[in-house]
C-alpha cells in the first residue's frame, strides 16, 4: 500500500505542482511578449487580463475570482491551460508548441489522479503515467533534474496524513 500511494504523490507533485509551474512560467513570457511588459500580480492586472481573454468560453466563477485576483500562484492547470490557448496569447511560439504537453498533464490529473479516492496507483500503472508526465514536462521546458528532485522528494507527510503510521 505504501509503494502504491507514494506513487500517487509522486506524480501529483510531478503533474500538478511542476507542470503548474512551467505553465505559470509560459504564462508569464506568453504575457510579456504580448504585452510588452511584465506580469503585474494585482487584481486591476488580473481584472484587465480576464476582459481580454473571456470570450475564450464559459469561465466558472471560481475561476473568474482567480484570474482577476491577479495572483498567477493560485491558477491551476486548467485556468493555465485555457489561458494559454486563449486569443491574446494564441499564435504566439511560445504556447503553439506546448498545447500537446499541456493536454497531456491535464488528462493525467483528470483520468488517473482526480477521482481516485484511494489516493494510490499501483507500480505497472504508474511507470507508464511517470514517462508520459516527464516527457511533457520535458516539453514545457522543464529539466531531468527537477524531475529527478520531485520524484526523489520525502511524501512521508502525505502519507501519513492518508493512513497514519500505518502505511509510513
Amino acid at each position: 500500500m505504501y509503494v502504491r500511494r507514494r506513487n500517487f504523490w509522486k506524480l501529483a507533485s510531478l503533474v500538478i505542482d511542476e507542470g503548474g509551474e512551467a505553465l505559470r512560467h509560459r504564462f508569464l513570457d506568453g504575457y510579456k511578449q504580448w504585452k510588452h511588459s511584465s506580469w503585474q500580480s494585482t487584481p486591476s492586472c488580473g481584472a484587465q487580463f480576464y476582459q481580454d481573454c473571456q470570450y475564450t468560453g464559459y469561465w466558472f466563477p471560481e475561476q473568474i475570482a482567480h484570474i482577476q485576483s491577479g495572483d498567477v500562484s493560485s491558477w491551476d492547470l486548467t485556468i493555465l491551460g485555457r489561458i494559454l490557448g486563449s486569443r491574446p496569447l494564441k499564435g504566439l511560439n511560445i504556447v503553439d508548441l506546448v498545447q500537446d504537453n499541456i493536454k497531456v498533464l491535464i488528462k493525467i490529473r483528470n483520468k488517473h489522479m482526480q477521482h481516485r479516492p484511494s489516493c494510490s496507483i499501483p507500480e505497472s500503472e504508474f511507470q507508464g503515467l511517470f514517462q508520459g508526465a516527464k516527457q511533457a514536462l520535458l516539453g514545457l521546458g522543464c529539466s531531468q533534474d527537477v524531475i529527478d528532485n520531485r520524484i526523489a522528494g520525502d511524501f512521508s507527510f502525505f502519507l501519513s496524513l492518508l493512513c497514519g503510521n500505518s502505511c509510513v
